[in-house]
């Protein structure tokens, strides 16, 4: 007697089924659709942006040091919320703000332009009419 050593052969049909399944799988996966939430704020949700809390600290670590005292810089006090209300309502301070580091009149003079996110803040507070909050 002598063995069959030979390995059963499979049928190209019956790949068929395999196949079917495949195309169907991959024809229900295509047509799958999914919410895409809008993309997030590049600096957050500001909100309603307050002058002591969030304009302050900013003015403190980038601008009084040239902008305040008995003589300030360009005869700029940026201590009181007046004077910082009326440079940025008539545009002066948001203008320098967004100068290009290039640009001599770009504030802070000598220093790093302030990140986008901050003068986004500038920005809020403006639109809502710098209020003293």
């Amino acid at each position: 007697m002598t063995e069959n050593t030979t390995k059963p052969r499979i049928s190209p049909h019956s790949w068929r089924p395999i196949f079917a399944v495949a195309g169907c799988l991959a024809a229900v996966l295509s047509s799958c659709t999914y919410e895409v939430a809008d993309p997030a704020l590049p600096c957050g949700d500001e909100g309603i942006v307050s002058f002591a809390g969030d304009l302050l600290p900013l003015l403190d670590a980038h601008c009084t040091g040239c902008h305040s005292g008995g003589s300030p810089s360009a005869g700029l006090d940026l201590t009181s919320h007046d004077r910082v209300a009326e440079s940025t309502l008539e545009g002066s301070l948001l203008e320098r703000l967004q100068l290009p580091p290039s640009n001599i009149r770009m504030m802070p003079l000598n220093g790093n332009p302030l990140p986008k996110c901050d003068v986004a803040l500038f920005q809020s507070w403006a639109a809502n009419g710098a209020p003293n909050n």
